[in-house]
């Protein structure tokens, strides 16, 4: 269960403190904080991850209009309930079309706070994903299987994992190739051996055999003493060959040689060493187009290619994101103590809507940047995630459009205090990106507004 967190806003303590004692009795799960002033108030709902507000709507400093113009204009989720001792129907029908969520007459019965109250919970709950604590286990455990792609991709690896079978797994970057390799080798009869992880892009050029097979003392320069290569190591296990399109045909030729005769000659000797090793490679390169264009022979790719597995990108399995959001959130727990429980369904449509060029790291280094951002929160809501993931061009500007009449003001109004809550936070050309408009456009209008740019101000705050 998430334990939300509300604000009561009122300028009298012993009203907060009665209405606070009225939930406390009948909602243990709920969290408190008080404020007796708008900006106050304001300031709460920003920093700690507020959902619902208990307002009184005449504040020495601004009325509930103005905050609930402000939950909106940042789109968040939070409810706010206006409370007021003496209001006209009209005033409060306004409150509620500007977006307050209802109305609690002052002096209040404790009946009709309980009865808002669960009503704005029900609602919170309705609106968002809770995502399950994912207790450590196998890649299989924790996200595979949910995508049709990624259930054949499981059968694959139970069927392979047993053989000594060479396989090639492809992908684009991002797609969990290494993952998969260990779990090949974590279901293999060499699970109690080593897994060796060759990154063949980042090997010297020159030392590329030296790295591979190893050398004696003296073979060249500098080779002062024995060096035993990253075959050897992984001798009685498994490597893996990452991104093994990356290396020139000279290394190619004794990769293949190697993987032939099952036997590796270190730099400097005349002897060759026999070892028993699984290999798997990976690669987010077509080697067959690499083949065809001789950059790649095609001899190792028929011996590599004898079982392969293809990992299809993130976006053609978004439906996997709440699981692998959920195994992100588990495995970076301790190291960053964050809150978070959830995702409104709201912040889960957009990561959805997204193709995600990263695939899945790109989606795990986001969760990083919202654990430190803004891990003192309960619920990720759209406001949170990055900009990069707004919506763009026509659909942006239908979007600002039904924001504008939600809250109330002209789509121009809304479009200037959209610029004017956001433009500490983000830089002139991600507020014209997120407006769906061009930098020289957001000028123009800055210029008609007398709006200026806060750019020496907002650099300093965002370094």
């Amino acid at each position: 269960m998430i334990h939300e967190r509300i604000l009561i806003v009122d300028s009298d303590p012993q009203f907060r403190s009665d209405l606070r004692a009225v939930l406390t009795g009948s909602f243990p799960e709920l969290s408190f904080s008080e404020a007796d002033t708008g900006e106050q108030a304001w300031q709460t709902i920003l920093r700690a991850g507020v959902r619902m507000v208990f307002c009184n709507c005449h504040l020495p400093d601004m009325d509930c209009l103005e905050l609930v113009h402000r939950i909106r204009l940042r789109g968040l989720s939070t409810l706010l309930i206006a409370i007021s001792d003496a209001a006209e129907l009209s005033q409060v029908v306004r409150w509620i079309r500007a977006g307050a969520f209802d109305f609690l007459p002052r002096p209040f019965s404790p009946e009709t706070l309980l009865q808002i109250a669960q009503g704005a919970l029900d609602h919170l709950r309705a609106n968002r994903v809770i995502l399950e604590s994912l207790a450590p286990g196998s890649l299989a455990e924790l996200f595979w299987g949910e995508s049709p792609a990624m259930r054949q991709v499981l059968e694959l690896v139970r069927q392979v994992a047993p053989t000594q079978s060479t396989v090639l797994i492809t992908g684009e970057s991002g797609t969990g190739k290494e993952l998969v390799a260990r779990e090949i080798h974590r279901q293999s009869r060499r699970a109690d051996r080593p897994l060796v992880v060759v990154d063949c892009g980042t090997l010297p050029s020159g030392l590329v055999e030296s790295e591979l097979f190893g050398h004696l003392a003296g073979a060249f320069t500098g080779a002062d003493k024995d060096k035993t290569g990253l075959f050897e190591v992984a001798d009685a296990g498994t490597l893996l060959l990452d991104e093994i399109g990356e290396f020139p045909i000279e290394v190619q030729v004794k990769v293949l040689r190697a993987l032939q005769d099952g036997e590796i000659r270190p730099v400097g000797s005349d002897r060759t060493r026999r070892l028993d090793l699984r290999v798997i490679a990976a690669t987010n390169r077509d080697l067959e187009a690499e083949v065809a264009a001789g950059r790649f022979r095609k001899d190792l790719y028929y011996r590599l290619n004898v079982v392969r597995i293809p990992l299809p990108p993130l976006r053609e399995r978004l439906e996997e994101i709440g699981s692998l959001v959920s195994h992100f959130l588990s495995k970076y727990q301790q190291e960053y103590h964050h809150q978070i429980r959830g995702l409104s369904k709201g912040a889960l449509a957009m990561l959805r809507n997204y193709p995600w060029p990263g695939n899945v790291r790109e989606l795990e280094h986001t969760f990083l940047q919202l654990m430190i951002l803004h891990g003192n929160k309960r619920v990720i809501e759209e406001s949170d995630l990055p900009l990069f993931l707004e919506r763009r061009g026509p659909e942006r500007k239908r979007r600002f459009f039904h924001d504008a009449l939600e809250v109330q003001l002209s789509l121009e109004d809304y479009t200037r205090e959209f610029v004017r809550l956001h433009e500490n936070r983000y830089t002139e050309r991600e507020l014209a990106r997120a407006l769906g408009i061009t930098p020289k456009t957001l000028w123009q209008k800055r210029r008609k507004w007398n709006l200026k740019r806060r750019s020496r101000v907002r650099r300093k705050n965002r370094n």
